[in-house]
């Protein structure tokens, strides 16, 4: 009698596109990390382009935490509200004001746990030692 293999299930991608009227074009990104600790911290500044004025932003993200935000557009900042689609894995930016810039720059603060499973980064240990 042979036995069923209990396989994992593959994890479907979102569905999700992100808007053709928002367009990441450069990141600049800073991580701090230190494999000592269960997690990292770090910055995201992305420069943007616009093909309309946005009411709201959303880039892909899974499994982080934002702490700050700020869009600054035609030398006006704003702070916008943030709303994570985990189904999506996207997190949105919702702005106060529309944007009168065709390009942009978003600065987001935040921080995340190791990962385990390969994915993203993620934390190893080798005896004693401990790496991300």
């Amino acid at each position: 009698m042979m036995k069923k293999a209990h396989l994992k299930k593959a994890r479907k991608p979102p569905a999700f596109r992100l808007s053709p009227d928002v367009r990441p074009i450069a990141y600049e990104v800073r991580l701090h990390v230190d494999p000592t600790k269960d997690g990292y911290t770090g910055t995201v500044t992305t420069s943007l382009e616009f093909r309309a004025p946005p009411h709201a932003i959303e880039l892909h993200a899974h499994d982080i935490h934002i702490e700050s935000a700020e869009l600054t557009a035609g030398g006006i900042r704003q702070t916008p509200v943030t709303k994570a689609h985990p189904d999506r894995e996207t997190v949105e930016f919702r702005l106060s004001r529309p944007v009168r810039s065709s390009t942009a720059k978003l600065e987001i603060g935040f921080r995340a746990k190791f990962r385990s499973d390969l994915r993203g980064l993620y934390a190893s240990r080798s005896g004693e030692r401990r790496y991300a």
